[in-house]
């Protein structure tokens, strides 16, 4: 979006926030739900204009496959969640430091795999 919006004004650039969490979701006429999706809209929220927070499941799934780091930001209380999640989080200026075409094209099988679920994660987390 940075690259899309050079003329706008930064106060009404778009900045995403991504939220994602690994955990059941419910798919029923249309609509996504349940605790999984509610904790990663959660994370949304924690998330810094143009940054990405993720749980402490997905980090548990994901560390020792990327080369940059995400901030450990401890346990966090959020809304309607009985217990507190385990948040690390992505900066928008690491972000920015990443290759432009994402992901390289030689990915491993097994990478491949860990990817195409977080992707599917933030996909539910981008239509709410």
């Amino acid at each position: 979006m940075i690259e899309r919006e050079p003329e706008v004004p930064e106060e009404r650039r778009v900045r995403f926030r991504i939220g994602v969490n690994l955990g059941d979701v419910i798919a029923e006429s249309g609509d996504i739900y349940g605790e999984g999706v509610n904790v990663a809209a959660r994370l949304e929220g924690l998330a810094e204009p143009a940054g990405i927070c993720v749980s402490g499941m997905v980090w548990d799934h994901i560390r020792d496959k990327l080369t940059f780091s995400f901030e450990d930001r401890g346990e966090q209380s959020v809304k309607n969640i009985s217990r507190p999640v385990r948040v690390y989080a992505l900066r928008p200026e690491t972000i920015a430091e990443l290759p432009r075409a994402g992901m390289p094209i030689a990915l491993s099988r097994r990478r491949h795999r860990v990817v195409a679920p977080i992707t599917a994660a933030i996909a539910a987390v981008l239509v709410i």
